[in-house]
């Protein structure tokens, strides 16, 4: 048997983290080549390059089912 109070397990139960949405959404494919292109890029995307972005697409667009914690 613990010798803790039941006071003490108040004290217990704070919050250890928040989480929240990000403050920026990020930018759109076509700011991001307009940006590499005045940047003067001379990278080439190559042939599963647009599979690669639609892959990612898909991926975050799918809902976030975070564990619960019991």
């Amino acid at each position: 048997m613990s010798s803790v109070s039941p006071h003490s397990y108040r004290r217990l139960h704070r919050t250890a983290a928040v989480i929240r949405a990000p403050l920026s959404q990020g930018r759109l494919l076509s700011e991001s080549i307009a940006l590499a292109e005045a940047r003067g890029t001379t990278a080439i995307p190559d042939e599963g390059f647009m599979k690669d972005v639609e892959d990612g697409i898909a991926e975050r667009s799918q809902p976030w089912n975070p564990p619960t914690w019991g």
